[in-house]
């Protein structure tokens, strides 16, 4: 069933495709959490440091190395400092 706009109801996706959407949906917000994790950081002046960060921002030390996104976010800061 299609809605306003050609969207599919999200209710009738298939399921693999609903967990693959959530899963999007779960990391993009952890590296928003990152992200603004690393300004609270550069703000105070503390060193940007990945247990510190992942710490700040309530994700693992893993997602940050094992996701692109963070670890470009992560790296970009510790040049900077």
């Amino acid at each position: 069933m299609k809605l306003a706009g050609g969207t599919q109801n999200p209710a009738l996706r298939p399921r693999p495709q609903r967990a693959i959407d959530a899963r999007k949906h779960a990391a993009a917000s952890k590296v928003a959490a990152v992200g603004k994790a690393v300004k609270a950081l550069g703000r105070t002046g503390a060193p940007v440091t990945r247990v510190g960060v992942a710490q700040l921002a309530g994700v693992s030390r893993s997602f940050t190395y094992e996701n692109s996104a963070a670890n470009s976010i992560i790296a970009e800061a510790q040049t900077r400092t």
